[in-house]
């Protein structure tokens, strides 16, 4: 059979083209609605599995929020009260802006104690300054770190709750009036027992001028000092209550006059040997130092730059003090030189010494000492223990050699007397020191004294 082909027009070519097109067009459809029928018969058959949360992350991110909520509000309470320091009470900032802490002295009586902030100063009077001695100068940089200072001069009701006595001279001014008529070993039998210390000068100065360069913790103006100081002008020849005049800038009352308050330091005319850190100065002077003046002094003795010495053993109805207390970088207390220790460690050295005493004669018996030692060695403030051990090791090592050398220079004679045990402290301090480097012991302690 014979297929003859017949021939197409034009019309008839762009009929069948498009045909084809549309049968390609439906096949095509087809298949994609076949395959999405596919997939879709899949998904129902088989879902995919939602991605499930680490649960060792979540855990991790809700610690990571709630350390911050804490550490928020640490911040907060911290900028409210100030730094957690250990033994104190903080009552918040005063109008002045510092921190402030009270100091239980039992008995119900308390001690208010002011955060001082870190800073540098001159330590001497500036030369302009009118009444200005040949001892206030020459001008000298110290750097001292953040401590605190008692807000008022120690009365005599909280002399009285620590040492059980009132020595005050005009105890007719109340319990509430400064003591006086104490020593500078009598300040430290009481700093020794509230765990407190004498500020050194530098950090007294320091905290008296707040800032200030002027004649006065607030100003030049003499005229103004009434409002601020208990001195001859107003005085009444006795000594008032704390404060009962305006405080400096830094909420300290009665810096000028009232009573001098002793210091740490040796007494000295020079300024040229000021430690670089503000650390009170053992120099083997026979005379402690005295600031602030008390409520016999006129105008010009009432500076901020004047300066006063006594005997160690003297009583003074002129003469009190205000206290100190270290704090370290963590936010702890420590009982010596400002920001000097972050952790303390106290080991103890039991030493019998026989002392004769040297006009008994060859038939005396020897008389016999019996000292129980407790030394605070300061950690270093890196908190390397390796460190630590190392200074801690060569502390015991060289205290029994340094305690006795120290007390071979005592007599019988001496160490009968009452001020022995506190002078000994002092003197073994100063030795420790020079065996174990600056400021390495902090404190001594003479836990048990027999003769």
């Amino acid at each position: 059979m014979r297929v003859r082909s017949i021939p197409l027009g034009g019309a008839a070519l762009a009929a069948a083209g498009g045909f084809v097109g549309l049968w390609y067009a439906s096949q095509a459809l087809r298949e994609t609605e076949v395959a999405s029928g596919r997939d879709s018969a899949q998904s129902r058959a088989a879902p995919a599995p939602t991605p499930t949360p680490d649960a060792a992350l979540i855990e991790k991110l809700r610690r990571e929020a709630e350390r911050r909520e804490v550490e928020r509000r640490e911040a907060d309470r911290r900028e409210q009260f100030g730094p957690d320091i250990g033994g104190l009470v903080p009552l918040g900032k005063s109008p002045q802006g510092l921190c402030e802490y009270d100091k239980a002295l039992g008995g119900g009586v308390t001690l208010r104690l002011v955060l001082i902030p870190a800073g540098t100063f001159a330590i001497s009077s500036l030369e302009r300054e009118e009444g200005r001695n040949p001892d206030k100068g020459p001008v000298y940089q110290v750097s001292l770190k953040s401590f605190l200072i008692g807000k008022y001069e120690v009365t005599q009701r909280q002399w009285q709750a620590v040492m059980g006595s009132n020595p005050a001279h005009f105890k007719n001014t109340g319990h509430d009036a400064p003591v006086e008529t104490v020593s500078w070993h009598d300040c430290q039998e009481f700093c020794e027992k509230a765990n407190l210390r004498l500020p050194s000068e530098a950090e007294w100065k320091y905290a008296c001028r707040a800032g200030t360069t002027a004649r006065y913790s607030f100003g030049d103006d003499a005229s103004a000092l009434g409002e601020y100081a208990w001195y001859d002008a107003n005085s009444g020849g006795t000594t008032h209550p704390v404060g009962q005049k305006r405080p400096n800038a830094w909420g300290l009352h009665d810096m000028h006059g009232n009573v001098w308050e002793y210091c740490e330091d040796d007494w000295s005319m020079s300024t040229g040997d000021w430690p670089p850190d503000g650390s009170a100065r053992v120099l083997g002077s026979s005379f402690k130092m005295l600031r602030g003046c008390s409520w016999v002094e006129d105008a010009t003795g009432v500076s901020a730059a004047s300066r006063g010495q006594s005997e160690p053993v003297r009583r003074s109805i002129y003469d009190g003090f205000r206290v100190a207390l270290s704090v370290s970088a963590s936010g702890g207390s420590a009982s010596e030189s400002a920001g000097k220790w972050e952790v303390g460690e106290t080991v103890e050295l039991k030493d019998i010494v026989a002392v004769k005493q040297a006009n008994l004669g060859a038939l005396s018996r020897p008389r016999k000492i019996v000292m129980t030692v407790a030394v605070e060695v300061g950690m270093g403030p890196d908190g390397d223990e390796g460190i630590n051990k190392v200074r801690l090791e060569k502390a015991k090592d060289l205290m029994r050699y340094a305690i006795r050398e120290v007390l071979e220079t005592y007599t019988y004679d001496d160490m009968v007397s009452p001020q022995f045990v506190i002078t000994f402290k002092a003197h073994a301090k100063t030795k420790l020191n020079e065996q174990l480097g600056p400021n390495s012991v902090r404190r001594v302690f003479v836990t048990k004294f027999t003769r």
